[in-house]
């Protein structure tokens, strides 16, 4: 399956398996939330590319969304909110982002030179600004 657990128990992280998120990834989906939460807190589900979901699984996740487990949260994450059931979009607090220009992103970089920042671009092949991350002036940022 196309998982990946979070560094907390209580977060999942689902992307597509093959350009594609299918339906036995929405099950699995639904039996972790129905596991109790670790920290009693509730979880929370990142479904990257969530475009990429063919139809039974958006009319599988639609039935979640419906009726979500206590304490759960869901975000959808996509460059394509139009490839989505409207069904789901009308149960979605929609926030959307725009692209960093390469120089805010130097700037973000030269003042966030910690770690964390350091290992997130590294372990992250789906950061928009991985392209970027090849520029010699950021690499030298990074590495300071």
């Amino acid at each position: 399956m196309a998982f990946a657990y979070a560094n907390h128990p209580d977060i999942i992280y689902v992307y597509p398996e093959k350009n594609e998120i299918k339906i036995d990834q929405v099950r699995e989906i639904k039996e972790w939330l129905s596991l109790k939460s670790t920290s009693n807190k509730g979880k929370v589900v990142i479904i990257e590319k969530a475009h990429t979901m063919n139809i039974p699984s958006q009319n599988a996740i639609l039935k979640i969304l419906e009726e979500p487990p206590l304490g759960t949260l869901f975000i959808l994450i996509t460059s394509n909110k139009g490839n989505l059931l409207p069904t789901i979009l009308s149960r979605a607090f929609i926030v959307d982002f725009t692209s960093l220009k390469e120089k805010e992103m130097e700037e973000i970089l030269k003042e966030e030179k910690n770690s964390t920042i350091k290992e997130i671009i590294k372990a992250d092949q789906s950061l928009r600004f991985w392209k970027f991350l090849k520029n010699e002036t950021v690499l030298e940022i990074i590495e300071k």
